[in-house]
């Protein structure tokens, strides 16, 4: 709990951090009365109404102190700032679970004909406005799913790397994307949830299908554990500036390494279509790997493991004429 001591100063150098048990404890360990605080009311809220909160009175109550007195503020950003990673990942698994109902959804409702077939009534994923809202609601999910695996590995990296160099590095970056993956990956998760609701057209209105609620819960991230416009102000404030700016223009060149070998990669593709056909890929994939790892280890991140090559096919209906 946040709060002040009677002789504390104004602003936040007067707030303090204190525990509050159920019981109060005497000076021997045991438990003595029941603590002086109780919830005043049940909060009415516009979604995740599996996860109740309510108004607490602390009238008369004893707490202990936690830490040192005016510094209440900096010790709950301790807790904040891991919570941001995680309530990203949470707009991830919101926008996974609405895509995956609107995907399943539209390949079993059918409604007109299919640009792809003369199938009629065909799936309305052959429509193509339906197509492109759940191929960019993927895309968009595998992006944010990325950010935030990135930051938690970052933030192993910070703890567990072998050198000092590596742990500085490795913290810094993770720093710089911990805004990014909280606020891109909230916003991510509302936007995917109305693309749900849409891809449901009218039923998406309706309570009984699941989509709107959704929508409903993926609402409350973007404003847990400081406000997306917090994150922006943190980001550009401080993060893109500590360090005399060099870990965000690490970042920027890697990015744009990465774009140019996939740029390079997709016309080689264009001029040789049948290269790398086979499993074993062009070689594209193992170059950006390598120039990746080049990359990584130059900042003092040590080796990056190249991932296995998975296909995803959720998004995967068939040759055209294949129906839903």
């Amino acid at each position: 709990m946040l709060a002040r001591t009677p002789d504390a100063p104004p602003g936040v150098k007067g707030i303090s951090l204190f525990l509050t048990s159920k019981f109060e404890l005497k000076d021997d360990g045991s438990l003595g009365p029941r603590n002086d605080f109780r919830p005043g009311s049940i909060e009415h809220k516009l979604g995740i109404h599996g996860s109740p909160t309510c108004v607490m009175l602390y009238e008369g109550a004893k707490a202990e102190l936690v830490g040192q007195q005016g510094q209440g503020l900096a010790h709950m950003f301790v807790m904040m700032n891991a919570a941001r990673l995680q309530v990203g990942v949470e707009g991830v698994g919101i926008a996974e679970r609405a895509f995956q109902q609107a995907l399943a959804y539209a390949q079993d409702r059918r409604q007109g004909r299919a640009v792809w077939s003369d199938e009629q009534p065909a799936p309305i994923w052959g429509h193509p406005d339906v197509r492109r809202m759940l191929t960019l609601s993927k895309a968009k999910i595998e992006a944010a799913r990325g950010i935030c695996l990135t930051t938690g590995v970052l933030a192993d990296l910070a703890r567990l790397a072998d050198t000092e160099e590596e742990r500085a590095a490795a913290k810094a970056r993770q720093e710089l994307l911990t805004p990014i993956a909280k606020a891109w990956s909230t916003d991510v998760g509302v936007e995917v949830a109305s693309l749900g609701v849409q891809v449901h057209g009218g039923m998406g209105f309706i309570e009984e299908t699941g989509a709107a609620q959704h929508y409903r819960d993926a609402r409350i991230a973007p404003i847990y554990e400081g406000t997306n416009g917090i994150q922006a102000a943190d980001l550009v404030g401080r993060k893109v500036r500590s360090n005399g700016g060099e870990t965000m223009r690490a970042l920027c060149a890697e990015m744009a390494l990465t774009a140019q070998v996939l740029s390079e990669g997709a016309g080689s593709r264009a001029r040789r279509p049948s290269a790398g056909a086979g499993r074993g890929g062009s070689g594209t994939g193992h170059r950006l790997a390598s120039l990746g790892r080049q990359s990584a280890g130059a900042r003092g991140l040590g080796p990056v493991p190249q991932a296995g090559r998975r296909r995803d096919r959720r998004l995967d209906p068939g040759p055209p004429g294949a129906g839903g």
